[in-house]
């Protein structure tokens, strides 16, 4: 019995330290111990209050300790306020199923495009970030043009950045995003860092910002406001009198058809009055 309550304690302490990453903390109140020494203090300290990233527990950062793929995933959705309530069905990946603590996140991920596994099938989880991942990563994120830029590195070490990464690390070196090291490699195996996530997380955060302030703004059209067409008076012609030798007018009262009649056979006896006289003619 106490073999089994030891194993069964060990279990929810291992839950408990794998859930203190991911539980926000009241950012407020957070004093990181360990950060002291560390190049990103400042830069940790502001995501921690944004709540972009968190300690590991008991006040500490460990900024030197290096990220999972799927921890990642989790600042990446953070950082760009991401929908995770909306998860599919299905997972995406057969080694982050739907009860993994960063399924939402990583499904979130792979639906902006951001973030793809292994191959077959596979995301990666647990295995460590490397450098040239996350240069990729956070490029694809900006959504900048990073084609050829891979051609302007000039580390010691380029020839073994992968070929589908090295653009990216172009793009992310011209950005001032990441750097090289003092001996002038890049080290793109290398596994990142939390404190160089969090360096590298902040400064895409304001590369972003400024990105998203040159877009134009786009004012949708106003709404067209249907109008009612003014109608057009039709004439209505005056009568006009019937003089000897004038037109006929066809009135606008009465039968039109019997006025008209009878101005034409007095236009007829007219006629015939002015004939020359040949004898006495009898009209009917």
């Amino acid at each position: 019995m106490k073999k089994n309550f030891k194993a069964k304690s060990l279990s929810i302490l291992s839950t408990v330290a794998i859930l203190s990453t991911m539980v926000p903390h009241a950012s407020a109140s957070v004093t990181l111990s360990d950060i002291s020494s560390s190049y990103a203090k400042e830069e940790i300290n502001e995501l921690v209050q944004k709540g972009i990233i968190y300690g590991t527990g008991d006040g500490k950062f460990n900024p030197m300790s290096n990220i999972k793929r799927q921890d990642f995933a989790i600042v990446l959705v953070r950082a760009l306020n991401l929908d995770t309530d909306n998860p599919p069905q299905s997972p995406s990946f057969k080694d982050v199923p739907q009860n993994n603590y960063a399924f939402s996140a990583v499904e979130a991920a792979v639906k902006a495009g951001l973030i793809k596994g292994m191959g077959n099938g596979v995301f990666g989880i647990n295995q460590n970030l490397t450098r040239e991942q996350m240069a990729v990563i956070f490029v694809n994120a900006l959504g900048v043009n990073s084609a050829g830029k891979g051609q302007n590195l000039a580390f010691s070490d380029v020839n073994s950045i992968s070929d589908w990464a090295k653009d990216a690390v172009g793009a992310a070196v011209e950005l001032e995003l990441m750097k090289g090291n003092p001996d002038g490699t890049f080290k793109p195996s290398n596994q990142a860092s939390r404190q160089e996530v969090a360096l590298v997380a902040y400064k895409f955060l304001n590369e972003k910002t400024k990105i998203d302030e040159q877009k134009p703004s786009v004012t949708p059209p106003p709404t067209p406001i249907p109008q009612t067409p003014t109608p057009i008076p039709v004439p209505i012609p005056s009568p006009t009198p019937s003089t000897g030798g004038g037109t006929p007018s066809t009135g606008t009262g009465g039968n039109s058809s019997s006025n008209g009649d009878l101005e034409i056979a007095n236009l007829v006896k007219a006629a015939i009055a002015a004939l020359p006289a040949k004898g006495d003619v009898m009209l009917t």
